[in-house]
């Protein structure tokens, strides 16, 4: 009674496939937050480089030399922009 042999044997072949790239798409999901992991610490070295860079720099020759203008850090400026858009005052109150 019940499933023959041959639709047993198929139903098992087909889990052990599923199982196989079940598991497969587990390590390539990890791969992915381990290769994004590595790719923003990369990014976050470098942007630490960069802005001591232009620290230092702007200490050598002052923010406001034109030499000094050349160490102005546009990241900051931009990514201050984003956060905090400017409200109407009339929608603050």
């Amino acid at each position: 009674m019940g499933q023959s042999d041959a639709t047993l044997s198929d139903g098992e072949t087909r889990l052990a496939r599923l199982k196989a790239a079940s598991e497969a798409h587990k390590q390539y999901r990890f791969s992915r937050r381990a290769v994004t992991t590595q790719r923003r610490a990369a990014f976050r070295s470098l942007y630490d480089g960069v802005n001591r860079i232009n620290r230092i720099g702007q200490l050598v020759y002052g923010p406001t030399s034109p030499q000094g203008q050349l160490f102005r850090n546009h990241w900051q400026f931009r990514r201050a922009r984003r956060r905090s858009p400017a409200l109407p005052t009339s929608l603050t109150d």
